[in-house]
C-alpha cells in the first residue's frame, strides 16, 4: 500500500511547518507556577530543557526528541528477547519489524500467557521501544503477561503508510502465526495498546483488523485496546489545546508537526477507510472496536480531544473508560516511572488487563 513516493514533500515540510489547512499555534510560556502539578513531577517540568516550547521548525523538534537516550532497565522477574517479523502478506519492500518481547520468567511453566502490543511515544519520529524498558517490565510482571513493544519507521523519512504497516504486521504475527508459540504467547489473549502516537496507530490497527477478519474475530483475539495520552484529531482545536500551561514536554505546535510529516500530503488522496487508518477522528465507522481504556493527562492538549473520541466510541456501542490523571503532563508516567501517580496510571491498566483476560 505504498501511498506516498516522492519524499521530496515530506522534506519541505519539515522545513516550512505547513500543513495545509492547519494554522500555526505558537504556544504560551509553560508556567511558572507548577502547583497545578502532582509535587513529585514539579522537579522536572523546572529543569526540562525549553527546546520545543518555541520551536519554529519541525527539524528541531525531531533532533530534539531523537537525542533523548534509551531507558535500559532490568527486572529480575522478566526475561527480554529482541525478535524481528514479516507477516506472510507484507510486500516484499517492507523491512522486518524490530519487537522487543517482555516474557515473566516462570512463562514456560505457566504459558501460554495472554501478550499485550504496545506502541511507543515520541509523535512517529523519535523514541522508540528501547525508552520503554521499565513500564513493560512493570507491566509483564503486574499482570503476568507478555509484553510485545514494537518499533516502527520513522518519519519524515518514512510517512504513512509505513509506520502504520510495521505495526500491523505484528498484530498479524501475534493473531495468525504458529511461531508466537515459542514465546509462550497466546493468540487468543491480545490487548492493543500505545502511548501518544503509539495509541494512535493503535486505534488504525484495531480498525483495520475488524476490516479484514470480520468484527467477531476481532472479539475473539482482541480484548483491550488501551489508549494513553493519544493523538486523535489531525486539526486540534479544543479547549486543552489553548489552555495547556505545560508546554515545555508537548504541545499543539508540535501536535502539527508530528501531523505534517506522518501525513505531507494530507488525507485528501486517501480512501475513507485509510483515512480512518491514519487518523481516528476520520474513521466513519467505529463498531466492533475492542473494550477500550483511554488514559489521558491533565494538563495535555490532546485530552479534549481524547475524551470526545471516548464519546464517540460510547456511542456505537464499544465499552469504554476513561481516566484523566490529576496534575499530570503529556507522556509523564514514561518519563518519571517511579512517580505514585505513575504508579497508580500502571496499577490501573494492570487491573484492566486482568479483568479483559478473564473474560
Amino acid at each position: 500500500m505504498g501511498v506516498y513516493s516522492d519524499r521530496s514533500s515530506s522534506r519541505e515540510g519539515l522545513e516550512r511547518g505547513q500543513l495545509t489547512g492547519m494554522a500555526e499555534y505558537i504556544p504560551t510560556p509553560t508556567t511558572t507556577d507548577l502547583r497545578c502539578l502532582d509535587p513529585e513531577l514539579r522537579d522536572f517540568v523546572s529543569i526540562f530543557p525549553q527546546t520545543i516550547e518555541n520551536a519554529r521548525r519541525a527539524q528541531v523538534v525531531v533532533d530534539f526528541m531523537r537525542a533523548i537516550p534509551p531507558r535500559p532497565h532490568e527486572y529480575p522477574d522478566v526475561i527480554k528477547k529482541d525478535v524481528y517479523l514479516s507477516a506472510p502478506t507484507a510486500d516484499i519492500s517492507q523491512p522486518p519489524t524490530a519487537v522487543r518481547l517482555f516474557i515473566p520468567i516462570r512463562a514456560s511453566e505457566e504459558g501460554p500467557l495472554p501478550v499485550v502490543m504496545w506502541m511507543h511515544h515520541g509523535g512517529f519520529f523519535s523514541a522508540g521501544p528501547l525508552r520503554l524498558d521499565p513500564f513493560c517490565s512493570a507491566l509483564a510482571a503486574g499482570a503476568n503477561v507478555i509484553v510485545a513493544a514494537t518499533s516502527y519507521r520513522q518519519t519524515p523519512e518514512n510517512p504513512f503508510p509505513a509506520p502504520f504497516e510495521d505495526v500491523y504486521q505484528v498484530l498479524l504475527w501475534l493473531t495468525t502465526s504458529s511461531g508466537v508459540a515459542d514465546y509462550f504467547i497466546d493468540p487468543t489473549r491480545i490487548a492493543v495498546g500505545g502511548t501518544s502516537a503509539g495509541g494512535t496507530l493503535a486505534v488504525g490497527i484495531c480498525l483495520r483488523y475488524r476490516d479484514e477478519h470480520s468484527a467477531e474475530a476481532t472479539r475473539s483475539a482482541i480484548r483491550l485496546l488501551l489508549l494513553e495520552d493519544a493523538a486523535f484529531e489531525l486539526r486540534p482545536a479544543s479547549y486543552s489545546t489553548y489552555h495547556n500551561p505545560v508546554n515545555i514536554i508537548w504541545n499543539a505546535n508540535v501536535t502539527r508537526y508530528m501531523w505534517e510529516l506522518y501525513l505531507p500530503q494530507g488525507v485528501d488522496n486517501l480512501d475513507l477507510k485509510m483515512k480512518g487508518y491514519a487518523v481516528p477522528s476520520l474513521a466513519t465507522n467505529l463498531k466492533d472496536l475492542p473494550p477500550t481504556m483511554l488514559l489521558c493527562a491533565q494538563w495535555d492538549d490532546l485530552t479534549n480531544d481524547a475524551i470526545a473520541f471516548g464519546h464517540k466510541l460510547l456511542e456505537v456501542g464499544v465499552p469504554t473508560e476513561i481516566h484523566n490523571y490529576r496534575g499530570t503532563f503529556h507522556v509523564s508516567d514514561k518519563l518519571l516511572h517511579d512517580t505514585q501517580v505513575s504508579a497508580k496510571k500502571r496499577e490501573d491498566i494492570i487491573n484492566a488487563l486482568r479483568y479483559a483476560f478473564v473474560q
